[in-house]
C-alpha cells in the first residue's frame, strides 16, 4: 500500500526501492477511480504509460484475460487521466524499469460482494511468480492534523482486524478509496497472508508544517509470505 499524493514522494520512493529488490515482472496497480467516470465498477487500459525517461508497458496477458472473464471494463479516456495510477508509473519505471503493469481503477460504490467476486477471480493473476499487488490510496482528507490523526486510528484498527463492511463505509475523512483497500487484503487472505507490517505513517500537516490548514495522511504497508 503506498500513496499517490506527491507530497509523501520520499514514502513511495522508499516503497518502490525495497520492492525493486524483488524483481517483480507484473505489478497490479489498483487504486480509486476519483472521479467515478466510466460505466462499469472496474476499470483498466490497454495503453503503455509515458514517463519522463521511456514507457511503462501494459501486461495485455493478464489485461485482456480480466477484460474476458468480465471482471473489468476498458476505458481508455478514464484511466488517461487517473492519477491514483499513472503518478506512480514513474516510479515503477525508476526502480522497476522492467515490470510491467495492469492498470485497475475502482468505484467507490463497489459492495463486499463485488469486490469478492473480482479478487476471486484476480487470484490465479496474483500467485503468478513475480506479480506483486499494489494499493494506490491516501488516507484521511481536508482534515486538520489532529482531527487526521484521530481518524487514522480509527482505520488502522480496522485494517488490522479486517473489519472490511466497515471500512466500505468509510468517507474522505479516512481514506480516498475503501474497496482498493479490501480487494489488496482480500486478495491478500486468498493467498493466505493474514497479517500486514506498518511500514510508514505521515501527514501533509506535518511535512508541509501546516498542522491546522487541510491535510492529507498516508499509509505504506507491506503484506510477506
Amino acid at each position: 500500500v503506498v500513496p499517490h499524493h506527491y507530497v509523501p514522494s520520499a514514502m513511495i520512493a522508499d516503497m518502490f526501492s525495497y520492492l525493486s529488490k524483488q524483481k517483480p515482472e507484473i505489478i497490479i496497480l489498483i487504486g480509486p477511480n476519483h472521479y467515478e467516470k466510466g460505466d462499469r465498477p472496474i476499470l483498466t487500459s490497454q495503453y503503455g504509460w509515458e514517463t519522463y525517461t521511456s514507457k511503462v508497458a501494459p501486461n495485455l496477458a493478464v489485461i485482456d484475460a480480466l477484460i474476458k472473464d468480465g471482471l473489468v471494463g476498458l476505458d481508455e479516456s478514464v484511466l488517461a487521466r487517473e492519477h491514483s495510477v499513472g503518478g506512480l508509473m514513474p516510479f515503477i519505471k525508476h526502480f522497476i524499469p522492467d515490470a510491467t503493469v495492469v492498470p485497475l481503477a475502482l468505484k467507490r460504490n463497489l459492495s463486499l460482494a463485488e469486490i469478492s467476486d473480482f479478487v476471486a477471480g484476480l487470484e490465479e493473476y496474483a500467485r503468478q511468480p513475480g506479480t506483486v499487488i499494489v494499493a494506490s490510496v491516501d488516507f484521511s482528507h481536508y482534515l486538520a492534523l489532529a482531527a487526521a490523526e484521530a481518524k487514522d486510528k480509527i482505520t488502522l484498527d480496522l485494517m488490522v482486524t479486517h473489519d472490511y463492511e466497515k471500512i466500505l463505509a468509510l468517507n474522505n475523512d479516512y481514506m480516498d478509496s475503501p474497496p482498493s483497500i479490501v480487494a489488496i487484503f482480500k486478495t491478500m487472505d486468498l493467498l493466505g497472508i493474514k497479517d500486514f507490517q506498518l511500514i510508514g505513517h505521515n501527514n501533509s500537516g506535518w511535512l508541509n508544517h501546516d498542522p491546522y490548514g487541510e491535510t492529507t495522511s498516508y499509509f505504506t504497508m507491506a503484506f510477506f509470505k
